[in-house]
């Protein structure tokens, strides 16, 4: 595809999840920037797909132009963990996860899942109820 002279590239998958692999996502960290943000795929079942479209770049990146898995409350911080009821959130910190289950936003989330649990019994440094993302 490089060779043939391909500037962009569309991934439709989960990254640090069920489809992607960490050798593309290493490459598209430093050989690519997002050309827009990512479009949720929320009908995939249990996984948490989307469509991401990229530019790839002739010279390697020094740092990321943007993380993989951005915190869902403050998307500032590449996320560390991903809650595993819910796979599309994901935090870089208790304080962002405990911010964030109290918000309408994630009230919306709990309903669009038809899950009714108290989210105060999951803990952020419990394995069972968040998957850790590798770096």
């Amino acid at each position: 595809f490089l060779e043939l002279g391909g500037t962009h590239f569309i991934y439709i998958g989960e990254f640090q999840g069920l489809t992607g692999t960490s050798r593309l996502e290493r490459y598209l960290t430093r050989h690519a920037r997002k050309a827009s943000p990512s479009i949720a795929c929320p009908t995939w079942g249990t996984d948490c797909s989307s469509v991401t479209f990229w530019v790839l770049t002739k010279e390697p990146q020094t740092t990321a132009q943007s993380c993989l898995l951005p915190c869902d409350n403050c998307s500032l911080k590449p996320a560390t963990k991903r809650l595993r009821i819910l796979r599309h959130l994901c935090y870089c910190s208790v304080k962002c996860w405990d911010a964030h289950k109290q918000s309408d936003e994630f009230a919306g989330h709990l309903q669009c899942s038809s899950l009714q649990i108290d989210m105060d019994t999951f803990w952020f440094d419990n394995d069972d109820h968040f998957l850790k993302l590798s770096r």
